[in-house]
């Protein structure tokens, strides 16, 4: 069994994009584990409760390659905010990565956001979510703007 594990270890951390190798591995490699083995769970359990069927089921080791190939078109950046993806930060920091579900959760196609702004998208399409944006900016006369300096909220997670 430990020998699988290690195996594992060492098949994430061969295929880590470089910029994630030069933050820390460690990390990054328990996060894409974490990450495989609970969008796997959230589908089981979605499909069980919503659809009644498993003839769809996406295995672990997929899930695992579309977390990494998420990292990898990442780039090292949030893919609606643009947001460095830094997994240093504590995992209850709002800029701290998530894994977005581009087409449900029965399917391994994801991308890599922050934790704040896959929160706040968690139900709308990708289109709605900047619709909403857009108009929440526009009624209060905001003009569109990059945020330089670290987030800091008022609530947590």
């Amino acid at each position: 069994m430990k020998e699988k594990q290690v195996s594992v270890y060492e098949e994430i951390r061969r295929q880590l994009p470089e910029w994630a190798k030069i933050q820390n591995i460690d990390k990054w490699v328990h996060w894409v584990k974490n990450k495989a083995s609970s969008c796997q769970s959230r589908s089981r359990k979605h499909q069980n409760v919503a659809c009644g069927d498993s003839n769809a089921k996406v295995n672990l080791l997929q899930w695992r390659e579309a977390v990494l190939k998420a990292l990898k078109e990442s780039k090292g950046k949030g893919r609606y905010s643009q947001f460095d993806l830094d997994i240093t930060r504590k995992c209850k920091h709002p800029l701290y990565p998530s894994i977005e579900h581009l087409e449900g959760l029965h399917t391994p196609k994801l991308a890599v956001e922050t934790r704040i702004v896959n929160d706040m998208k968690s139900i709308l399409a990708e289109r709605e979510f900047f619709d909403i944006i857009s108009h929440i900016s526009f009624v209060n006369g905001i003009r569109p703007r990059a945020i330089k300096e670290e987030i800091k909220l008022s609530r947590s997670f």
